[in-house]
């Protein structure tokens, strides 16, 4: 009858008010934890080829990332939310020394917010 269709589509609407939201957040969450990979990868990696050679002028020289979640230039790497800029990890070569910079702005957006609660936060680590 109707009044069981209407009760039933009440029922699943209640359903789906609690169950979207939750698979939003572990959308996220398995964002956040891809983001963390990239990260630690990239440090990784960028310290590796320059303890072996001496020297980094590409960060493509070190590490291949996906692209269609990093936007990779030669000397940086940027992941955007909302289009703004969320994380950007930068290879600085001075005279003196050569380094790798993090930069997390937890204000861009909720992933950019839980990677900065998850212990990712702007960092500088030397190469030299």
């Amino acid at each position: 009858t109707l009044l069981e269709m209407i009760f039933a589509i009440v029922v699943i609407s209640v359903l789906a008010s609690y169950a979207i939201p939750k698979f939003f957040n572990t959308t996220n969450d398995a964002k956040v934890s891809t983001l963390q990979r990239d990260i630690t990868t990239v440090i990784t990696s960028v310290q590796s080829y320059y303890l072996v050679n001496l020297k980094i002028e590409k960060i493509s020289d070190a590490v291949n990332l996906n692209s269609k979640t990093w936007e990779i230039n030669d000397t940086s790497i940027t992941y955007n939310e909302n289009d703004k800029e969320c994380v950007k990890i930068e290879l600085i070569n001075t005279s003196d020394k050569d380094k790798i910079i993090v930069t997390v702005d937890e204000s861009t957006g909720n992933i950019c917010k839980k990677l900065n609660d998850s212990g990712v936060s702007t960092t500088s680590y030397d190469l030299n």
